[in-house]
């Protein structure tokens, strides 16, 4: 079993990088990443529980969600000077 769970994490983190690349053919970099945000975010909603949805409550979520969303935009952007091995050598390596 574990090993098809890091089968399954090599493929999907290799594809990421990968279809990344495909994708900046068509998209700008910083929107790209924030419309990959937006559908990830949309597709959770169903998962949430709604009773915790207060603004007191989720101001640490909404600090880490910006940090990591401008993470990956620069990810995204520097996959435009960078093969995608590279770039997913690097934040593996983070």
């Amino acid at each position: 079993m574990n090993l098809f769970l890091l089968i399954f994490i090599y493929i999907i983190w290799g594809t990421t990088y990968t279809a990344i690349v495909y994708a900046l053919k068509g998209f700008e970099p910083f929107g790209l990443a924030g419309w990959r945000f937006l559908v990830a975010g949309l597709l959770f909603v169903p998962f949430t529980n709604k009773v915790d949805w207060k603004f007191k409550n989720s101001w640490h979520s909404i600090i880490g969600g910006i940090g990591l969303a401008t993470g990956n935009a620069l990810v995204v952007w520097s996959q435009t000077r960078m093969t995608s091995g590279l770039a997913a050598l690097y934040v593996g390596s983070v």
